[in-house]
């Protein structure tokens, strides 16, 4: 039985088709013998492709084989997919009925969405980054050289001098700035497990900290969304989130929640008990006003609101990365305004030595 990681896409194809199956009737691991059955048929006819069309099959076969074992569905995937989905095959009777997979997969396609934009957000600006590395690079070896000859660099101005070393010594700073930034990362890292509450709250408006805070958010409002929607009662899913979260930060929160119900609270609304700070102040009030009702009405209003509030953690993101791409942008161009100014200057200087 292989235990390595699902990609997103084979994850949502999973979902997607076992799902459907057991909609019209099958259960999990004939819906996983009937796809895997497909799967093989099509790689008969794939010629050179073979190989790789059947190896698509063979999670189909994997879990079918751990299923006729005595095992069930989340048993047989628990270490290959992510715990949030994970809870919701839990939350449905261990998986065995379509809700629970349909709610694991729209888990599924949630995370994919906010980790795509995660990365196309720092793409573009480490693609900036890297020209403007590049850029130096060709300034060191090729322009400067020519006018070193001409005029001692001791003779430049001094941001033209400051353009030269770091255009021929980018074997000193590039480690060095690389290192500060894992330290930066890691240091972000170790605050965002350790520092909770109050202090922690200081930061939420604060890049990378309102990041992490709307990610957070969305994860919670999806996860309780969707374990709601698995057939899971709301006491229950909180509960669940708090056992199987590996998030201090999310776990705080689902915390302060449970408290809240506990105390009562649940009895406003299932919203009133989501008042916490870990949402921003339109997000506190779509919870409050479309959670004063019954739990059952809230169950069918939460997915909207964490729809909305996955769209603000995309927005947030795409926030950060535009302004980190203005600094690259502002650097590359004062780096080329510092390279020509430079050049002026030492054809003025030698201009007026002749």
């Amino acid at each position: 039985m292989k235990t390595n990681k699902l990609s997103d896409k084979k994850r949502v194809d999973f979902y997607s088709f076992i799902a459907t199956l057991v909609e019209r009737g099958k259960n999990p691991q004939e819906a996983c013998e009937e796809v895997a059955q497909i799967i093989d048929q099509k790689a008969a006819k794939a010629g050179v492709f073979r190989s790789f069309v059947e190896k698509e099959g063979d999670l189909y076969k994997d879990v079918a084989f751990g299923i006729r074992r005595g095992k069930n569905l989340a048993n047989v995937l628990s270490g290959r997919i992510p715990d949030a989905e994970l809870m919701m095959l839990v939350a449905g009777g261990e998986g065995n009925n379509s809700a629970s997979i349909r709610a694991a997969q729209k888990e599924a396609v949630n995370a994919k969405a906010l980790r795509d934009t995660v990365i196309s957000g720092v793409l573009y600006p480490s693609g900036i980054f890297l020209a403007l590395l590049a850029l130096l690079y060709w300034l060191g070896q090729n322009l400067f050289p020519e006018f070193v000859g001409l005029l001692p660099v001791k003779d430049w101005p001094s941001k033209a001098q400051t353009v030269f070393w770091l255009s021929t010594h980018i074997y000193i700073w590039f480690p060095i700035t690389m290192g500060a930034l894992v330290g930066l990362f890691l240091l972000c890292r170790t605050l965002n497990k350790r520092l909770l509450g109050p202090k922690r709250e200081i930061l939420h408006h604060i890049p990378p900290f309102n990041v992490v805070r709307a990610m957070t958010g969305a994860n919670f409002l999806s996860t309780l969304a969707n374990l709601l929607a698995a057939g899971e009662p709301m006491k229950e899913s909180l509960e669940r989130m708090n056992r199987n979260s590996t998030s201090p930060y999310l776990s705080h929160y689902v915390g302060k929640v449970l408290q809240s119900t506990r105390a009562g609270k649940m009895s406003d609304g299932p919203g009133a008990a989501l008042q916490i700070p870990l949402f921003r102040m339109w997000t506190q009030v779509e919870l409050e006003v479309y959670g004063r009702g019954s739990t059952e009405e809230f169950s069918e209003n939460i997915e909207f609101i964490a729809d909305q509030a996955r769209e603000k953690a995309k927005g947030t993101v795409h926030l950060l990365s535009r302004l980190l791409n203005l600094l690259m942008m502002m650097l590359a161009g004062a780096m080329i305004f510092t390279s020509v100014s430079a050049m002026y200057a030492i054809s003025t200087s030698i201009n007026a030595a002749y």
